[in-house]
């Protein structure tokens, strides 16, 4: 593999705007993530960082720009089979709340996506099972239904579905907003752990600063749909690019 090829980014978006009514929700917005970054996302409400995610998944499109994903323009809506659909089978996705099929149980859930690829029961219950421990959701709730799960246990079978089929990129929407303190400091050190041991790309959104500087390999900082700061955490809080951002970390 040569520099170049090395360097390529994993996810390229080029002047990508999204509008809804007049709002501009993501303004212009160029940016390059390399592979094995986890990039948290960092902004107040409304600023475009949900937007963002949806669109490196294919879920919206963009008025104007290009996005990239692994070599691969996103472009909606598609055909049930196109190559965006399997591209997106190969993101992983989790938001707050882990949002699980109420009618399935636990193992069902985390092997959702691979009944969508028609894998066979076999490669199914061997994924679930290695899903299963690498986020720490214990045997004997597979059998369980999300309504008979604690917060902690729900968000934690939410990372397993959306590990299951090994994705190579996992994108998060403030997976842990709905928990407590204590479950929440576990599930971040789970996450950074599952990020490194299976060499993920991890687009993480949030609204804590705390949560941001702590998990963030880089921390993007969104401001009306604007970049304001894309650094590392030591540089976002020793030298803060704009007032907006000084304000945002040393408060």
């Amino acid at each position: 593999m040569n520099e170049q090829q090395e360097n390529k980014p994993l996810i390229s978006l080029q002047n990508v705007t999204k509008t809804y009514g007049e709002k501009t929700v993501v303004d212009d917005l160029s940016l390059d993530i390399s592979e094995g970054e986890f990039v948290t996302i960092l902004g107040e409400s409304g600023c475009g960082k949900s937007t963002l995610l949806k669109i490196i998944n294919g879920l919206i499109t963009p008025e104007s720009g290009s996005v990239s994903v692994n070599g691969q323009k996103i472009a909606t809506p598609a055909p049930a089979e196109s190559k965006l659909v399997k591209l997106r089978r190969d993101i992983g996705y989790a938001v707050q709340g882990s949002v699980l099929f109420p009618h399935l149980d636990v193992a069902q859930n985390i092997g959702f996506v691979l009944t969508l690829d028609k894998k066979s029961k076999p490669e199914i219950a061997e994924a679930v099972e290695r899903a299963r421990k690498i986020a720490g959701v214990e045997k004997e709730l597979l059998t369980r239904l999300p309504g008979q799960l604690s917060g902690g246990q729900a968000q934690r079978v939410g990372i397993a579905r959306s590990i299951a089929a090994r994705p190579k990129l996992l994108l998060m929407d403030e997976p842990f907003g709905a928990v407590d303190e204590i479950t929440r400091r576990s599930l971040q050190d789970e996450l950074s752990r599952i990020v490194k041991q299976e060499a993920l790309t991890c687009l993480f959104v949030t609204h804590d600063t705390a949560e941001a500087l702590k998990l963030g390999s880089k921390v993007l900082i969104l401001k009306t749909g604007k970049i304001e700061q894309y650094d590392t955490p030591e540089k976002i809080t020793q030298q803060p690019a704009t007032p907006y951002v000084n304000t945002l970390v040393n408060r």
